[in-house]
């Protein structure tokens, strides 16, 4: 069971962008007639998010507060823009991910209002139904 990711806090920034890495889970074997033998240890692509979240400073505790206390250890569901979102033609979905780095955090002055660049990886398991053509 996934805990919902509140709507009171910011939601990750468009304005940042969003990475994606997905491993295929390639094994490669060297072959004596110089061509490497290629399979795949899984067949869903592991996906790992790079999500940044601006939080203004009065919402700073609340959030990071929150964030350590639910994201690391237990799933979130978090809408978010990916396959599932191109699937139903939207720009986001509702996906389940769990953080999975450490947290970085800047502070930024933008007209006179603090807010915090947080950026942090999370790790997200499509389904094989999400996968099929």
């Amino acid at each position: 069971m996934a805990v919902i990711y509140p709507h009171l806090f910011p939601c990750p920034s468009r304005i940042e962008g969003h990475s994606q890495g997905m491993s295929a889970g390639l094994v490669r074997t060297a072959m004596q007639a110089g061509n490497a033998r290629q399979r795949r240890s899984h067949r869903v692509l592991s996906t790992s998010v790079g999500l940044v979240f601006m939080v203004n400073q009065p919402d700073y505790a609340a959030w990071l507060s929150w964030v350590n206390d639910n994201a690391w250890s237990d799933n979130v569901t978090i809408k978010l823009p990916g396959i599932e979102a191109s699937r139903l033609g939207l720009d986001t979905a509702a996906i389940v991910v769990r953080f999975m780095s450490d947290l970085q955090a800047d502070l930024l002055p933008v007209h006179r209002l603090w807010y915090w660049r947080c950026r942090v990886a999370a790790e997200y398991f499509p389904t094989v139904e999400t996968l099929e053509p």
